[in-house]
């Protein structure tokens, strides 16, 4: 008799919402495994009793987000955690009470599970993807086609002190004395499920270098708009301190925009496999001290997570050197890193690999 899998997760458009969604859409089409795939929001109450209502002891369970419910279900339960310093969650040490196995999407998200005292034996990696069809260097403007100045940066993603704005914005300043020739495009925004707001501290911070040349991308973005936004500008920005697997990293590579970025955390999984195709930011391991991190992560031994923090001085010579490189060498280390993302970590190659997993359990 075929399992029933079933995913719990959030809905959404960014972060795990989009890991839980793609690895739906991916495993539904495997027909032949599974009775059924079932999607329940793991923060809606009626979902979550029609789930604990209807479950069987032939159930495979995957959950996205933590959740104390999980105890409540019968079946196997597997957990795919994903945190962005150093140390998980306080919580994880009740993870393995709480499921049966865990799936990191890095070899680095794994090493700092064990590091923390979780069975090794019961951690297995299995990275995300990205969408090699939605995400593709053909989109791109090919080399023949005279490409007029300015050089445009993006850098995107949620605002807060983790995705070093700060740090962006002011090594921005001190590489371009000439702002004329240079643009930096940003998309700070909180966006849920319902609603798209600004951060009221990253619009303080916009008026503080309201000298740039620093243009706000505003909106909801579908897909399809994100990744011709890609394809339009020159280097994608991403200095970020820490993620769990920094998806709006994969796509930029993945669509053959040139990437100057932090090779830390869980984006580590795949720049290892192009770090000789991107322009690294070098960066120095830091105790966590943003108060609003450490008011939603309270660690009982004392013990501060760390972020890579990224130098400002390393980051503003890099901004340099990418103007002052030729685009056809720009776009050649794009492409490179490109093929290799996009054949190494599509959605369907983590789907086999956790169908490999499943299949021993």
């Amino acid at each position: 008799m075929k399992q029933r899998l079933r995913l719990f997760g959030p809905r959404g458009l960014m972060g795990i919402g989009v890991h839980l969604s793609y690895m739906k859409a991916t495993l539904e089409r495997f027909e032949a495994v599974f009775a059924s795939v079932e999607h329940f929001h793991d923060r809606v109450l009626s979902e979550v009793r029609q789930a604990i209502a209807s479950s069987r002891s032939g159930d495979l369970n995957v959950f996205f987000g933590d959740a104390e419910f999980a105890e409540a279900l019968k079946g196997v339960k597997l957990f795919w955690p994903v945190f962005e310093s150093s140390r998980p969650p306080p919580e994880s040490v009740c993870w393995l009470d709480r499921y049966d196995l865990l799936i990191s999407p890095s070899q680095w998200g794994r090493d700092c599970l064990v590091n923390e005292g979780l069975d090794p034996q019961r951690i297995v990696v299995i990275p995300e993807g990205v969408d090699p069809y939605r995400f593709h260097p053909f989109s791109r403007q090919p080399l023949s086609v005279q490409k007029s100045s300015p050089l445009r940066f993006l850098m995107l993603g949620k605002y807060e002190t983790r995705k070093a704005y700060a740090q962006a914005f002011e090594a921005f300043d001190q590489a371009f004395s000439d702002h004329s020739q240079v643009q930096l495009l940003v998309k700070p925004e909180w966006i849920s499920e319902s609603r798209v707001m600004m951060a009221p501290e990253c619009l303080a911070l916009m008026k503080r270098y309201q000298h740039l040349p620093i243009h706000w991308v505003q909106g909801l973005l579908t897909e399809q708009a994100l990744s011709d936004l890609y394809a339009q500008i020159d280097v994608f920005l991403f200095p970020s301190m820490g993620e769990g697997w920094g998806l709006p990293l994969i796509e930029a590579i993945a669509s053959g925009t040139p990437a100057l970025c932090t090779n830390w955390s869980g984006q580590s999984e795949y720049l290892r496999a192009v770090e000789a195709h991107i322009w690294p930011i070098s960066y120095h391991l830091q105790d966590v001290h943003c108060p609003q991190w450490l008011s939603e992560h309270r660690y009982p031994d004392g013990v501060l997570p760390q972020w890579a923090m990224p130098d400002v001085q390393s980051l503003a010579r890099q901004m340099t050197a990418l103007a002052l490189t030729a685009r056809s060498e720009r776009e050649r280390a794009g492409r490179i890193a490109s093929d290799h993302v996009r054949h190494e970590f599509s959605w369907t190659q983590a789907a086999n690999k956790f169908l490999a997993l499943v299949k021993h359990i």
